[in-house]
């Protein structure tokens, strides 16, 4: 395991990046030489999902324009509608995307291939319009700098998902109740988990945050008009932070800028129900002659100081005062801490809290 170049997420910003610039993934679909429809929105898609794509880049136009307009932004943006090897091919994110700078919405021509889940009386060709909405507010959001991490960047473009639905698609209300959160339970509840893991909680848990969200975003839009609330939220929660807010202070800060908040929340507001790990004596790593594979490891350091992490093969990675990193670690293998101590996941991601480090070691 390489601990320098692992999959270190030390800053969510508003829109989700991914592990590619979006230049990047713009070229890697045109290098795919995929038909195009040129306009004020481009399109681009595979064959085989060419009338879904066309009626998605027909809704996602309106909504765009809408949004346009009431924040008084002008955004260029373009559509990709792909089939699953298709979409493999751009991106490894297993679900609906969005890129800035350009902003690109990248979508599934099926989204109901990525779930398990089936709440009665959801149409999902409907909700793979919404989520469009969604990812187009992902890139409003990320223009207008608001970041708050990823619990309130998934709320904030959950809240232009569902103003444009309440004032422009009555079709698509029945979203706005929640039907996947009714649909499983969930192994993750936090929104902390939701920070930490992103797509790693697995797809039908992300819906199950997803649909909690979409409810919590209708309950906010009843605290004043849409383009009065995103100017709210952008002064609560700036971009260019300079440590991360815990989920409490997070919803704490909602719960500010909409009251009720934190109630409705629920179980959303509580603590991480990641595996807790805490550090110990360092023990070697067991060998059994079997690849030990690959877990997540996120460290959240609450010390004030640098924290450099050392794995199995010396190197090392740092997590700065007030921030959080997720690892891709080595399961089983210890990842040493300045103290000496040593911490190690195994069999599931693991969540380790520093509050603060052994003083008679560093």
């Amino acid at each position: 395991m390489k601990i320098g170049a692992a999959a270190l997420v030390a800053l969510q910003i508003a829109i989700r990046l991914g592990a590619q610039p979006p230049d990047h993934a713009l070229t890697k679909l045109r290098g795919l030489h995929l038909p195009e429809v040129p306009g004020r929105m481009p399109l681009i898609y595979s064959p085989a999902a060419e009338q879904q794509a066309l009626r998605l880049q027909k809704a996602l136009q309106a909504a765009h324009g809408w949004y346009q307009k009431r924040l008084h932004l002008r955004l260029p943006l373009t559509l990709a509608v792909l089939d699953g090897e298709t979409f493999a091919k751009v991106t490894s994110i297993p679900m609906p995307f969005s890129y800035a700078n350009p902003g690109l919405v990248l979508l599934p021509s099926s989204l109901e291939d990525m779930t398990s889940l089936r709440p009665p009386g959801v149409d999902f060709a409907l909700t793979s319009e919404a989520v469009a909405f969604h990812e187009a507010g992902h890139i409003f959001a990320n223009s207008l700098r608001i970041d708050g991490g990823g619990f309130v960047n998934e709320l904030v473009a959950n809240i232009f998902m569902a103003a444009y639905i309440r004032a422009a698609r009555p079709d698509l209300q029945f979203l706005l109740r929640g039907p996947f959160a009714t649909a499983m339970k969930p192994r993750y509840t936090s929104g902390a988990d939701l920070v930490y893991l992103r797509a790693g909680v697995g797809v039908d848990n992300y819906f199950w945050f997803q649909s909690r969200l979409h409810v919590l975003a209708d309950f906010c839009l009843k605290s004043g008009s849409f383009a009065s609330i995103i100017e709210r939220t952008q002064l609560a929660f700036p971009g260019g932070r300079q440590y991360m807010l815990p989920i409490g202070d997070t919803i704490a800060r909602l719960d500010d800028l909409f009251p009720g908040f934190r109630a409705r929340a629920g179980e959303l507001g509580g603590p991480s129900t990641i595996r807790p790990i805490t550090p110990a004596a360092c023990q070697p790593q067991s060998t059994t002659g079997q690849d030990p594979g690959q877990q997540v490891m996120v460290l959240r350091n609450n010390t004030p100081d640098p924290l450099v992490l050392t794995d199995s093969d010396g190197d090392t990675a740092q997590v700065k005062p007030g921030f959080w990193a997720r690892f891709d670690v080595t399961s089983g293998a210890p990842v040493r801490l300045p103290d000496g101590t040593c911490l190690v996941v195994r069999d599931e991601p693991g969540l380790a809290i520093i509050e603060k480090l052994q003083p008679t070691q560093r």
